[in-house]
């Protein structure tokens, strides 16, 4: 993780996510929840190689794992997936309003051996 920045939202309140196996299996796609308490993050000791006057942070928190035996993963932000981002485009794309010009093209295929496509979304009144 990048604990570089000297300011983060978890300063403002955020606090990390964790997926429980549990909580999914108890309540389709709600495996991941906010979490933790006392959630802190600040500026420690330890200095950034090769940059004057730079430090690392830490980010500390407490959290109580919800079920014995489960399988938990901690994360920053939800995660969004390939198939997220095709759904939420496919959406989008047979949601437009009509003075909205939205463009699709195949540019390439990632390393995953996803579509990578190049975008145009413009208004039909843009200079040209």
């Amino acid at each position: 993780a990048n604990l570089l920045k000297r300011k983060s939202l978890y300063q403002e309140g955020l606090r990390p996510l964790m997926f429980s196996a549990a909580w999914e299996r108890e309540q389709p796609g709600q495996g991941w929840r906010r979490i933790g308490t006392s959630v802190e993050y600040y500026q420690n000791e330890n200095k950034v190689p090769r940059k004057r006057n730079r430090y690392y942070s830490t980010l500390r928190f407490e959290l109580e794992f919800p079920h014995e035996g489960d399988t938990c993963f901690l994360a920053h932000c939800y995660p969004y997936t390939y198939t997220d981002l095709v759904h939420h485009l496919n959406e989008l794309e047979r949601h437009l309003p009509a003075d909205v010009i939205f463009r699709r093209q195949y540019l390439c295929r990632t390393e995953a051996g996803n579509d990578c496509e190049l975008l145009t979304i413009t208004g039909r009144d843009a200079p040209a």
